[in-house]
């Protein structure tokens, strides 16, 4: 059964968010008496995948799309991306709204790689391949002597592409 679309009135009434903190405390009486006069933060701990989650109505939401509706007044319309890669900061200066292709290119380098850069390749001989990716084409960037030149090739191509072609909040 899927999950009931996320009300900001009704997220606002549980729980009160602090975008300097990106914690979570809830508003009124609790169920877990814990005695404590300050409200003290709310959530599970960080799940093995990082995030931190809130359970409002019976139900689990992941807090980080909790504090988009709680900001915004809306549901996101694709994903939400921790800026910084770190899964339990849920500060608001931290999370932006992202398509899933855009949320693809913020996670981290996979382990086990040759040069321990995205996308820097071996090329045989001590040399390295740097190359990207756009809409399913891969573009050649050149052979690098080093993993740390091709590394700043594909970050140069990276910041050149992204310059070029702006997305609009709107446009997601």
């Amino acid at each position: 059964m899927a999950k009931p679309i996320l009300d900001a009135e009704r997220v606002r009434q549980v729980f009160h968010y602090d975008p300097e903190t990106g914690l979570f405390t809830r508003i009124g009486p609790s169920i877990w008496k814990t005695g404590a006069v300050e409200p003290t933060p709310v959530g599970r701990k960080p799940s093995h995948y990082g995030y931190v989650s809130l359970t409002m109505d019976g139900q689990i939401y992941p807090a980080h799309r909790l504090a988009f509706v709680y900001m915004t007044g809306r549901q996101p319309i694709d994903q939400i991306d921790h800026r910084n890669g770190i899964r339990h900061d849920n500060r608001w200066c931290n999370l932006r709204e992202v398509t899933a292709k855009q949320n693809s290119e913020n996670c981290a380098q996979r382990k086990g790689t040759h040069s321990g850069f995205r996308g820097v390749y071996p090329a045989g001989n001590g040399k390295w391949i740097a190359r990207i990716g756009d809409g399913g084409v891969r573009h050649y960037l050149g052979i690098h002597d080093t993993p740390e030149q091709a590394a700043e090739a594909y970050k140069a191509a990276r910041a050149a592409r992204f310059a070029a072609q702006p997305i609009a909040r709107e446009n997601l």
